[in-house]
């Protein structure tokens, strides 16, 4: 999964897009899932190492602000030079998880947030999203 959040728009782009590059460099931000990242880098970015290369080589694709979705492991925000872990949402992430992380950050963002802030929401609205398998929420 790839978002690429422009001023006032976010497109999901398949994670094999052709013109992924395209849109790095055109993307305000671009929010990417572990796999998708692995795609395009041939990093998984399964701790801090990992994702500090990750993002190196997909700034080095053109992309500026770069998220990559905390899953089973941490994520991050890249803004600049500086890199935000962000914390992992549960043992087994559901489906929800990524798509709750997505709109929130797009939603806070629309806001006029600034990305960290938004990310640290969005992580926050993704943990709301796991539940247990009686339905109750993971926290």
């Amino acid at each position: 999964m790839i978002f690429a959040i422009a001023k006032g728009m976010c497109a999901c782009l398949a994670p094999d897009a052709a013109n992924a590059a395209d849109a790095f460099a055109a993307a305000e931000a671009i929010v990417l899932d572990a796999a998708a990242a692995q795609q395009h880098t041939g990093i998984t970015p399964d701790c801090e190492v990992h994702i500090a290369l990750t993002v190196k080589k997909l700034r080095g694709m053109g992309a500026r602000v770069i998220v990559l979705l905390p899953g089973k492991t941490e994520g991050a925000v890249a803004v600049g030079q500086e890199i935000t872990i962000l914390p992992p949402f549960a043992d087994e992430p559901n489906v929800a998880a990524g798509d709750a992380f997505a709109s929130a950050l797009a939603v806070r963002m629309a806001q006029g947030e600034n990305i960290i802030d938004a990310a640290r929401f969005a992580a926050s609205a993704a943990l709301c999203s796991q539940q247990r398998e009686e339905g109750d929420l993971r926290v």
